[in-house]
């Protein structure tokens, strides 16, 4: 006699529930990480705000520190000679130029590789 799909599917449910589902929930709970509160989640993100303010605080500071020296330069540079001054500003435009240019063919590149 031919059993049904019905039957079929019973059985293999039976042999599942039978072999299978015990391990596999235990499994499910080792793996599954517990809740976390509502207030924990709140001091991480607040803590994660606090570090990257005091990061980006620092980098600021470090940019302004810089930039003063290499304004510095450049107008003690500019009071002793002109033409160094000069000199020295076309290269930094050719300079940033040729970052520009080189950065936008890379931008398109990894663009056309992406499509």
């Amino acid at each position: 006699m031919k059993k049904r799909e019905g039957d079929i599917e019973r059985e293999q449910e039976q042999f599942f529930n039978d072999r299978l589902k015990g391990h596999l929930e235990q499994w499910d709970s080792s793996i599954v990480p517990p809740p976390v509160h509502e207030e924990a989640f709140a001091r991480l993100v607040r803590e994660g705000k606090e570090e990257l303010r005091g990061r980006r605080r620092a980098e600021r500071y470090l940019f302004w520190l810089v930039s003063a020296f290499v304004l510095g330069g450049m107008l003690l540079l500019w009071q002793s000679s002109y033409v160094f001054f000069a000199i020295l500003q076309a290269f930094a435009f050719a300079g940033a130029g040729i970052f520009l240019i080189v950065g936008f063919f890379r931008s398109n590149r990894a663009r056309r590789h992406q499509r």
